[in-house]
């Protein structure tokens, strides 16, 4: 939904000026003021962002009561509440892409609070109380609630990170590495956000951060951008540690499963500055001797690579499955065409 193409210019400006109120209450130490709650509902039915059938149960979950059937509609009134906070997330971002990192900062920390808040008093209200239906019901909605802004650690953990690469832009190291560290603390097993605790040690020098935290996330790669990171974090490890040949030979890696401008750049220098890299076509087994020669383990792709060709060399040519082939040409592919 587009809160921009909602109601009215004035409906809109009514709704954000409710909202300001309501935001000061849930920041502050003070009871909730049902009137104004009451308000801001009917502000959100005027203009359609609401149905009026879960004033009700909105006001229960705020209040930490539980009206009856609230439970029942438990996932749309978070689908309302998320949606708030994500017209929150859209303007930071939307400020951030403008260069106005400073205003997609006022606007994310005051988001944040806001939600650190609410988690916790969400917690502590009845609605969470463990009934005999609760497993039935967490069950009914497990997917929609993963989603949601305000109630899990996942989103939570997004909204710090976002929160860190905004003090990065702004030159702020420490208060960047504070607020990635509050991400990994909402969500531990994300690739993302120990690459990006790791590159702000990084700017920190604090060398010994950044290869503790590009291990950690080694234990979590999923995606071909996740292996992209981890080859780059690992190259700048080698790069710093002036083994600039391995170096290039990781930098080469990171490029095979995505383009990034810093690896481009990185190997280009290597290159020029220090040698031309006469890196032959992919082999296995000279990619397996490289990584026994600097004592490291084989990582996922590398792995994934040995599996294909045990498995190649055990069933014949024409009953190799042709994804698993692809994949492993794909690649190759990729990889020849940068060395």
């Amino acid at each position: 939904m587009d809160f921009e193409t909602i109601g009215t210019p004035s409906q809109r400006q009514t709704f954000d000026a409710v909202w300001a109120r309501l935001d000061e209450q849930l920041t502050g130490n003070a009871a909730y003021d049902l009137p104004i709650l009451k308000h801001y509902l009917d502000v959100c039915d005027e203009i359609c962002l609401a149905p009026s059938d879960l004033r009700t149960a909105i006001i229960g979950v705020m209040m930490g009561y539980r009206p009856d059937g609230a439970s029942e509609q438990f996932a749309e009134v978070t689908d309302f509440v998320a949606h708030r906070a994500g017209l929150e997330m859209s303007r930071a971002k939307e400020a951030a892409d403008s260069g106005d990192f400073n205003e997609a900062m006022h606007i994310m920390t005051r988001l944040m609070s806001r939600i650190n808040l609410l988690f916790k008093r969400f917690q502590k209200s009845t609605i969470f109380d463990f009934r005999d239906d609760f497993d039935a019901f967490t069950y009914r909605h497990a997917n929609y609630v993963e989603g949601m802004l305000y109630l899990t650690p996942f989103a939570v953990s997004q909204g710090h990170q976002f929160i860190g690469k905004l003090y990065l832009k702004l030159n702020d190291i420490e208060r960047a590495i504070a607020a990635l560290r509050c991400a990994v603390a909402w969500n531990p097993v994300c690739a993302g956000y120990y690459f990006d605790l790791a590159s702000a040690y990084y700017q920190r020098r604090d060398f010994k951060m950044h290869a503790s935290n590009t291990s950690i996330a080694y234990r979590y790669l999923r995606t071909a951008d996740d292996y992209r990171r981890f080859y780059f974090e690992t190259a700048r490890q080698f790069d710093n540690e002036a083994d600039h040949k391995f170096a290039a030979e990781m930098y080469k890696l990171s490029l095979a499963f995505g383009e990034n401008p810093r690896a481009r750049g990185s190997l280009e220098y290597i290159e020029k500055t220090w040698f031309k890299c006469a890196t032959p076509p992919l082999s296995l087994d000279h990619l397996k001797a490289s990584c026994r020669e600097h004592n490291i383990s084989f990582g996922p792709s590398l792995n994934f690579m040995c599996d294909v060709d045990e498995y190649i060399a055990k069933i014949p040519e024409n009953a190799l499955s042709n994804s698993l082939s692809a994949e492993k040409q794909s690649v190759l592919a990729v990889w020849n065409s940068i060395v």
